[in-house]
């Protein structure tokens, strides 16, 4: 199972990785950073027109190397967590979707939080700190974490104040938080 967060493709680490992987030119709507486990593999099939293409990358998301895929007569490529561990994944599927996920080993949830409460109180000094645990994915961890600050901070940026809101707000906000994730 992958924890999956919605990312901004402003944020300078997600540049990087488009960059060194689809290319800085990158149009499509959607970055994801999916965190994998362990017995993560990815499988490429082969699929009339398919339009997708697999990176690895560093992860501090310089350089790539293409994961080919196979062609008619080749059976599928499999491509495992332990193939990029020090770095990530990168899929690109193109046409009308355009998104983008990197795949990624499974980082601290608690050191997130931590995080997101710094960058929450306009921190982001105390989050890089907290986040550079992480050493070459602290990058990427940053923008998980200000992902959730966008989806905290929408719920938070209401006329009603933190300590008004109805039960039904809290579970939409809550609701909305744990859908990016």
């Amino acid at each position: 199972m992958s924890k999956s967060t919605e990312v901004s493709k402003t944020n300078p680490t997600i540049k990087k990785f488009l960059s060194a992987t689809v290319g800085a030119s990158f149009k499509g709507r959607k970055v994801r950073v999916d965190e994998v486990t362990s017995g993560f593999s990815y499988d490429f099939y082969l699929e009339m027109g398919s339009p997708t293409i697999g990176f690895i990358t560093s992860a501090s998301g310089t350089g790539s190397q293409e994961v080919s895929r196979p062609s008619m007569s080749q059976p599928l490529v499999r491509v495992a967590l332990g193939q990029f561990s020090h770095g990530a994944f990168v899929v690109y599927h193109r046409g009308s979707s355009g998104s983008v996920t990197i795949y990624i080993p499974e980082l601290d949830a608690s050191v997130l939080s931590v995080a997101t409460d710094a960058l929450l109180e306009k921190n982001k000094q105390a989050a890089a700190k907290t986040l550079a645990q992480f050493g070459e994915y602290a990058g990427l961890a940053m923008a998980i974490a200000e992902a959730h600050v966008k989806t905290l901070g929408k719920a938070a940026s209401g006329e009603v104040p933190k300590d008004k809101r109805t039960a039904a707000q809290l579970t939409r906000e809550i609701s909305a938080f744990l859908g990016r994730r």
